[in-house]
């Protein structure tokens, strides 16, 4: 991922704050950095993480049995009957 780059906002002497800091001024600039750094890396383990089970979810659907996706140019896809329940008939 790429490293967070302030813009020239800064530059200028106008604060950046992510919505899950607290704005104060008061506070030293390395400890806003230092958080900013820290939400960082949770939001990139979230990103990896989601990307994992999703694969995961992806490879035990196959796995079972289940099209995902349109079958291969001269194949006829096998079709089976959905396992929800049948919808009520609209009035």
């Amino acid at each position: 991922m790429k490293a967070f780059r302030s813009s020239g906002l800064e530059q200028v002497d106008v604060p950046l704050f992510a919505a899950n800091e607290p704005i104060a001024i008061t506070g030293s600039r390395a400890q806003r950095v230092l958080q900013r750094r820290i939400n960082q890396g949770v939001a990139e383990y979230e990103v990896l993480n989601t990307l994992e089970q999703s694969w995961g979810g992806l490879c035990t659907h196959v796995r079972e049995g289940w099209n995902i996706d349109k079958p291969c140019y001269g194949y006829r896809a096998k079709t089976s009957g959905t396992p929800a329940r049948p919808r009520r008939p609209r009035a």
